[in-house]
């Protein structure tokens, strides 16, 4: 089986890149897609990812890309429908909920192709919380002048967002609650499988890490 995983773009090393490296030891020899690559960023995690094979789109070559990812979000559609991975079985998807990276089935959906579709599948962390009302880390909402001009973007990009979630056949949820916004905003049923983080409970004394999987 040929399997394809899709990431948003690799910059730094948090819990989506942690369900990202996990995935690529279940399909070690999967090819890893994303938009903006940038090992320099990654600092003491940079050697986890050196001995996959990644691939990178056209955002890769923008020059200071690494600073420019918030505003080349509304680019991300482009950049991963132009991804043809109509050669794979699987696709799989690692959505941080920073762009759009479902987009990457508009490109083998298409019905005139001889080549069997891969199946699409997603891994969900969030549907972009910018978009619908969640907190983030920037409170971009405090210039109003900027705000009015957000506003107006974020309405087209939530249509985005939703024609994207259509390219999914099977969507996969790391909780409930994402579970829940997955139905609410893309209107798709998902199954939960809770992201593979050791955790410590705080009511124990015990030293072992409680891995949920």
């Amino acid at each position: 089986m040929k399997v394809a995983i899709v990431h948003d773009y690799i910059k730094e090393y948090g819990g989506a890149e942690r369900v990202l490296e996990t995935l690529l030891q279940i399909y070690p020899d999967a090819t890893v897609y994303t938009s903006i690559y940038a090992p320099d960023y990654l600092g003491p995690h940079r050697k986890r990812f050196e001995k996959y094979k990644i691939k990178t789109t056209f955002l890769d070559k923008i020059p200071f890309r690494q600073k420019l990812i918030s505003p080349l979000r509304l680019l991300s559609p482009f950049a991963f429908s132009s991804l043809d991975l109509s050669g794979y079985d699987v696709v799989i998807v690692s959505q941080t909920g920073a762009y759009f990276p479902n987009w990457v089935g508009n490109r083998f959906k298409d019905q005139r192709s001889k080549i069997k579709d891969p199946i699409l599948i997603c891994y969900t962390h969030t549907p972009p919380r910018y978009l619908y009302g969640y907190k983030t880390a920037r409170d971009w909402k405090k210039n109003k002048f900027f705000a009015f001009f957000a506003e107006i973007a974020n309405y087209f990009l939530r249509k985005v967002d939703f024609l994207a979630s259509k390219n999914v056949d099977y969507f996969i949820a790391n909780s409930e609650e994402v579970k829940g916004r997955i139905k609410k905003f893309y209107q798709q049923d998902a199954t939960v499988i809770y992201p593979p983080v050791e955790i410590q409970d705080p009511r124990s004394k015990i030293q072992d890490p409680v891995i949920i999987t």
